[in-house]
């Protein structure tokens, strides 16, 4: 049995440039190569397709070819290429990395059947893939995390068939979860899946009977309780600008902050994930999932990227989730 991944493929940098559909399928082929290097009978990668190229991609799979001839606009284009380097320098991969198209769309009809029923059958195909072994990797980007990225552009599909695709991609995820992928989640990046828990992330908390733009802007701020300095931390205009300042060791550092500073994290995360809704409901689905920051910018709030660093935001988020599951049996 094969593993559906929640695949991150941005189509921007974190600088805000657009990323080619070069490296897109690049990103795709080293992934894909890594699989199968450990194991994988094959990799497939969810597409939106319209219906015509959903019919030609199946027929040319089903004749024992590989080249779909793929090409188009968007996730279209970054298909073309990853065909293309198949065609090259990634010849091995061909009849091993396939497209799983997913129709969102036709320029005529369906063949006589409804689009829902196209759907049905396109994610009966990627369950079928998953039985026979293959890996899938489950296209997400920055305009669908936390879902899945199928549709959009000139595709607007009605909210049923989205809905459908959603939750059953869902839901392979968790039936086909990898044995790793299981145990843990790792999280650093805002833009990335999880990063929500980063304590960037734009998430107002209510402290000191004041308004605090993330947790942060506190965390940072509490280096220099009474002072000046906190509150001109709190008022930086981005969280990155608060953490510079907090870092910035002009500053007179309180001189107990090695002893409280793991207080003043749990005091700012609970907070956060309790004065959201929706962050609550999001920490509370993560069950018992290990929870790791997982950067080798940081050995002590983070897991040193290669698991031997502390991991101490992980830890105290682990124990918040802990707490707030407590609360709500305890009918606080």
């Amino acid at each position: 049995m094969g593993s559906l991944f929640n695949f991150y493929l941005p189509y921007k940098d974190e600088s805000g440039n657009n990323l080619s559909a070069f490296d897109q399928a690049l990103a795709i082929i080293a992934e894909a190569q890594k699989l199968i290097s450990i194991g994988s009978s094959g990799v497939a990668i969810t597409y939106s397709a319209n219906y015509a190229q959903t019919i030609t991609i199946h027929k040319t799979y089903e004749s024992g070819h590989w080249n779909t001839n793929t090409s188009g606009a968007n996730q279209a284009a970054v298909m073309e290429a990853m065909e293309s380097l198949m065609g090259g320098k990634y010849s091995t991969l061909q009849r091993r990395l396939q497209i799983a198209p997913i129709t969102t769309m036709t320029y005529s009809d369906y063949g006589g059947r409804t689009h829902q029923q196209v759907v049905e059958s396109d994610l009966e195909y990627i369950k079928f893939l998953l039985d026979q072994g293959w890996d899938v990797l489950a296209w997400q980007n920055q305009s669908s995390i936390p879902g899945y990225a199928i549709g959009g552009g000139i595709a607007t599909l009605p909210r049923e068939i989205n809905t459908l695709i959603q939750t059953t991609l869902g839901k392979y995820a968790i039936d086909y979860a990898s044995e790793a992928m299981s145990e843990s989640i790792k999280f650093y990046h805002l833009n990335k899946p999880y990063g929500f828990f980063s304590n960037f992330a734009p998430y107002p908390i209510h402290l000191k009977d004041r308004i605090w733009p993330t947790s942060e802007h506190y965390f940072q701020a509490q280096k220099f309780v009474n002072t000046p300095h906190e509150e001109e931390i709190r008022q930086a205009k981005t969280a990155r600008e608060a953490a510079e300042m907090g870092r910035d060791r002009r500053r007179p550092l309180r001189r107990d902050w090695e002893i409280i500073k793991d207080d003043v994290m749990r005091e700012a995360l609970y907070a956060k994930f309790t004065q959201h809704p929706d962050l609550t409901e999001k920490i509370l689905s993560t069950g018992d999932l290990k929870l790791i920051e997982h950067t080798n910018n940081d050995r002590y709030w983070g897991d040193g990227g290669d698991g031997t660093g502390l991991n101490m935001l992980g830890q105290l988020l682990m124990e918040t989730r802990e707490r707030i599951r407590y609360d709500f049996s305890s009918g606080q």
